[in-house]
């Protein structure tokens, strides 16, 4: 007989049942919160009880099936949360203030519903650490201690539910960036810092996914005359996983920059001639150097709109090519201001700096070339004919960059003038020339060798048994050297031989016809010394005394 087990009995199925009910559960709050947003008059109707309460009943049931092993549908869980849980609630409020203003109590509900959810994030992240067993030095994990039970008791995890843990923490930090920009909208409280920050540690701990770029572009709107978010537009579409709507974003961009150049007919010439009309909404007319930046920036954006989606390239695009080169040589030569230490977040003219820049930053220059790169590699991929031209222009602008780089390293470094030699020795101590630079006193040095290997070096230290050790710079007393010649005679060589091994420190060298001179201390301690040297030699040679000099004359010398 054949006995069927009940499917109750199976963990697993439990588990899978388990998720099941709380997956309702959540789509049954999800329903209630959006039945509460479409009847909402005011902004204080998105923040009564009842919502807040089902808020954190959907926090509660989406943060237990996110660790639920059986759930398929994890990232499914993940939009729920951060869409129904903030991100309406926040677009819904926008949509209902008057006037684009926030009246005080708005203002206190919103922050609120805002703060609350970036300590919801920072609770998830450390949840997902101890769960998972998670570390990494690019973002700010709480610190946990290797002593704490935190996860010890737990079961090790399959890589897939490390991977679906890890996209979870990317998730988190994307949702903190974006919580960190609302509340931008809030005065005196988000930074765009802040935001900068999480979405940077977003891209630091998984670069492939390109929605990070997307959030850094819509946050970088306007700076550096919309250069800044092109450039991250871009690099989102370049990334394995692109986000969808970022191609829409950067396509907006290129069309708001166009607007800025018009063509105009030049009479001179009879062609068409490009200009820059761009002016500061609300700040009247611009200095000298940001006109030319922005002329810059408004013709490069334009011709990287061209070579990006491959359009049918514009009139005389090689006279807005040179035109827009020359633009770029006479940026590079603008300097930064030297007030920039001010906060370019804090004021009207700072945010005005910050949008229309004076001069090129090294962190702009970047992005021109990596634009332009990216641009070449569509072009290339695609088979385009404009591929020649534009790596021309790349290579022009490599020229300017170099030629750049030639004319600071020759300002700043082999226009300095530097003291002679003449001049640097004459600075120096006397002591430190004597010491140095004169093959006498060297000479004198070795001859003060010991018989037991020690070295006496006057003024630069003693070395024992190999090892130097510094002396203090004193004035010593002076010393008398003479200067001994020997002379050998012919002879036995067996005689002449014996009569070297007795000669170990004294003899500093040798000439060609066997004239050897010895530098013997004449001092107080070492008279006797000198007297046994000169006494002992050999009756075969002859020993002629040339000279007696005190140390200081021979230095000269």
């Amino acid at each position: 007989m054949n006995q069927s087990l009940s499917p109750i009995s199976d963990p697993r199925n439990e588990s899978v049942e388990l998720s099941r009910r709380l997956y309702r559960n959540l789509m049954d709050v999800t329903r209630q919160l959006d039945d509460l947003r479409s009847h909402a008059k005011i902004t204080g109707d998105l923040f009564t009880v009842q919502a807040q309460a089902l808020r954190s009943k959907l926090k509660e049931m989406a943060e237990r099936l996110l660790y639920s092993s059986s759930l398929v549908q994890r990232h499914k869980i993940d939009e729920i949360l951060w869409r129904k849980g903030f991100y309406e609630d926040v677009s819904t409020a926008k949509r209902l203030r008057k006037d684009n203003q926030w009246r005080l109590e708005e203002r206190s509900q919103l922050l609120l519903h805002l703060q609350s959810g970036v300590g919801f994030y920072h609770h998830l992240l450390l949840s997902l650490q101890t769960e998972f067993s998670l570390s990494s030095g690019c973002i700010d994990f709480p610190m946990v201690f290797p002593d704490q039970d935190y996860g010890k008791h737990k079961s090790s995890s399959s890589s897939k539910q490390l991977e679906a843990a890890r996209d979870s923490v990317h998730r988190c930090l994307i949702c903190l960036g974006d919580l960190n920009r609302y509340l931008m909208d809030i005065p005196c409280r988000g930074t765009k810092e802040m935001a900068h920050r999480y979405y940077h540690q977003a891209l630091s701990w998984n670069p492939d996914i390109g929605m990070p770029h997307n959030q850094l572009g819509t946050l970088s709107m306007a700076v550096n005359c919309n250069l800044d978010a092109i450039f991250h537009y871009m690099r989102c579409l370049m990334c394995s996983q692109p986000f969808e709507g970022a191609e829409g974003n950067l396509k907006r961009s290129f069309e708001r920059n166009s607007l800025k150049v018009p063509k105009e007919k030049a009479v001179f010439s009879g062609s068409f001639m490009w200009r820059c009309h761009c002016v500061a909404p609300g700040e009247g007319q611009l200095s000298e150097p940001q006109d030319y930046v922005q002329q810059f920036l408004a013709h490069f954006l334009l011709l990287s709109d061209v070579w990006f989606f491959d359009k049918k390239p514009i009139v005389n695009i090689s006279d807005l090519c040179h035109q827009t080169l020359l633009d770029f040589r006479q940026c590079l030569y603008f300097t930064e201001p030297l007030d920039s230490d001010v906060d370019y977040f804090s004021s009207s003219l700072s945010r005005t700096r910050e949008n229309f820049p004076s001069y090129l930053s090294k962190d702009m220059v970047l992005k021109i070339v990596v634009v332009v790169m990216i641009c070449l590699f569509n072009l290339r991929s695609k088979g385009s004919a404009q591929a020649s031209s534009l790596v021309a222009f790349l290579l022009a602008i490599f020229c300017l960059l170099v030629q750049q780089v030639h004319e600071h390293f020759q300002e700043s470094v082999l226009n300095l003038s530097l003291p002679s030699v003449k001049e640097q020795c004459a600075d120096e101590p006397q002591e430190r020339v004597n010491g140095t630079c004169d093959e006498k006193v060297e000479l004198s040095v070795h001859a003060n060798v010991k018989e037991n290997g020690h070295c006496q070096e006057d003024g630069l230290g003693n070395t024992l048994n190999g090892t130097p050790e510094a002396t203090p710079n004193v004035e010593k007393p002076k010393k008398k050297k003479r200067i001994v010649r020997r002379r050998h005679r012919e002879g036995n060589s067996s005689d002449d031989s014996e009569h070297s091994n007795d000669e170990e420190c004294n003899i500093l060298s040798a000439s060609s016809d066997e004239d050897e001179e010895v530098v013997l201390d004449l001092s107080s301690d070492d008279d006797e010394e000198g007297k046994e040297v000169v006494n002992g030699r050999s009756e075969e040679e002859d020993v002629v005394i040339l000279e007696e000099m005190n140390e200081t004359e021979e230095n000269l010398r």
